[in-house]
């Protein structure tokens, strides 16, 4: 079970941000939104709470967000 644990308009914030790139592209997966631009890359943790991992609060998607670059470190520019 996916439970939201932010305000449900998190979604809508992201859709203005693709808009007001211009052509930018946006992919969703059930724990993050991605933009795409023609160079860049930005993705965004969804505040969900599931059973296999917590994005409850914005402290626990940041610290997950430094983990991920450390971890993509080793293979990415």
């Amino acid at each position: 079970m996916t439970a939201v644990a932010g305000p449900p308009e998190a979604g809508a914030v992201v859709d203005r941000l693709a808009r007001a790139g211009g052509g930018v592209e946006r992919r969703e997966t059930h724990r993050s939104w991605v933009l795409l631009t023609r160079r860049r890359a930005f993705k965004i943790k969804k505040p969900v709470v599931m059973a296999f991992l917590d994005y409850g609060t914005l402290a626990r998607r940041l610290e997950m967000c430094r983990a991920e670059v450390e971890l993509n470190r080793r293979t990415a520019p």
